[in-house]
């Protein structure tokens, strides 16, 4: 019962509550609440408070990424102590069969009709998204989570992830524009 986690479930409550919906914002089929003086629907301050925070989010969260990407050195001399195989699996799980993945579960979703298969560029960045490294989760997780707030082994993890995102991204990306648009 975290914060987030309450606020996701306040969040559908109130966006599956058709009244309660067109307290934060204007256009809600069957509902008519009288608007505040402003014009906007009485809440719709909550919801431009919101949307101006977010705003700042992929700044910020880029900046705590610089910085924790700052502090991070290489194991001098200790090579041999670095877990060789865990790094080459999250590697190539992460750039080698994640990608896979993408792109079965993006055609099984359009498929479906989850995914309208005229929308070329969700289908685009549904399977893209699928293919880049996992830098700023791994970063966020290890130092958090570390005890110490360090990431001593964190360098080895990604440069093996940023020297195959070379080879896959391009691969997948040029697999996915044929798939779109043939």
């Amino acid at each position: 019962m975290s914060p987030p986690s309450l606020s996701i479930i306040v969040s559908f409550v109130i966006s599956l509550v058709p009244t309660l919906k067109a307290l934060f914002v204007s256009g809600v089929p069957g509902v008519k609440i009288s608007p505040a003086p402003d014009g906007q629907p009485p809440l719709a301050i909550l919801m431009n408070t919101a949307t101006f925070i977010g705003d700042a989010s992929i700044p910020l969260g880029l900046i705590c990424l610089g910085s924790a990407l700052a502090r991070l050195q290489l194991p001098e001399g200790s090579w041999r102590s670095l877990p060789i195989a865990s790094i080459s699996a999250l590697a190539a799980a992460r750039l080698i069969i994640m990608p896979v993945l993408g792109v079965i579960i993006c055609q099984s979703l359009t498929h479906v009709g989850i995914i309208d298969s005229g929308n070329n560029v969700l289908r685009f960045i549904c399977i893209f998204m699928s293919c880049l490294p996992t830098s700023t989760t791994q970063v966020y997780l290890t130092q958090v989570y570390s005890g110490t707030g360090t990431a001593t082994h964190l360098a080895a993890f990604l440069i093996p992830q940023y020297i195959l995102m070379f080879g896959t991204m391009t691969g997948l990306t040029a697999y996915t524009l044929h798939l779109i648009f043939d």
